[in-house]
């Protein structure tokens, strides 16, 4: 399907659960940093991009293609 997942994905089934988490692996230590930082620990784009030392824009387009990583690596591990 075209349609993007949820994110973050729903962890209560066990096996999603380590999906996700060997798709976090596949992912640049960056896009990892960014979607746990930003989904997982609660941190607002505008604390990242401070954290960070850039710009709110380039923080909220590094979260978008890390979601789109996130999402291709994702696809390719349930089809394994």
């Amino acid at each position: 399907s075209d349609e993007l997942m949820s994110f973050p994905p729903d962890w209560s089934h066990s096996d999603r659960r380590e999906q996700v988490l060997a798709t976090l692996d596949r992912l640049t230590q960056r896009h990892r940093h960014l979607l746990i930082a930003h989904y997982v620990d609660g941190i607002p784009t505008p604390v990242l991009a401070d954290d960070l030392g850039i710009g709110l824009a380039a923080v909220e387009s590094a979260l978008a293609r890390a979601r789109r990583s996130f999402k291709r690596h994702y696809d390719e591990e349930q089809h394994r």
